[in-house]
């Protein structure tokens, strides 16, 4: 009885964690950050970065520095021709691999925030959410990063994208 009781624990986890996993969204750790994976751990059928697509980080509206402590709006477009799902993990982070401020989720149908630890440290990256990334030819992740509370010197984003053809499964996507 007692071994019964256990393989039916056992199998209900395995498939709340597929559930959980299959419908999640986005990935932690896909940022193609140092130490780190991109989309096509998961997405695939298609070349990396084949050139048919674009990918535009634009954090305060133009800014090239930052003050310490201030919030600044964050929008990445990702644009591929044909295209009707998209995705990203973005991560902000110093040049040891730590976290430089804060990512903020602003619109939580379309983006979350996870973590990771790689290399270390506990990284935080904003991804989408899995629904929450439908468009045509084009989409626009609109989030919020609050700089560092301190001057640290340069901060890196890094952003891996997925064009997909919402086919429901994970291949014939473009990274």
């Amino acid at each position: 009885m007692k071994k019964i009781l256990l393989y039916l624990t056992l199998f209900s986890v395995v498939g709340l964690l597929s559930f959980t996993i299959l419908n999640s969204g986005g990935k932690a750790g896909s940022s193609n950050a140092p130490g780190e994976n991109n989309c096509t751990a998961c997405h695939g059928g298609n070349p990396l970065n084949n050139g048919q697509g674009s990918v535009i980080i634009n954090v305060g509206n133009g800014a090239t520095e930052y003050t310490p402590g201030q919030t600044y709006p964050v929008d990445v477009i990702i644009t591929r021709t044909g295209a009707l799902k998209f995705g990203l993990c973005l991560s902000a982070l110093q040049s040891n691999g730590a976290n430089a401020g804060t990512l903020v989720a602003t619109n939580t149908n379309e983006n979350q925030i996870l973590t990771q630890t790689i290399q270390g440290n506990i990284r935080n990256y904003l991804t989408h959410k899995n629904g929450g990334a439908v468009a045509n030819d084009t989409k626009t992740f609109s989030f919020s990063w609050i700089a560092p509370s301190t001057d640290i010197g340069n901060v890196t984003f890094y952003c891996a994208a997925n064009t997909a053809n919402n086919n429901g499964s994970t291949s014939g996507d473009f990274i």
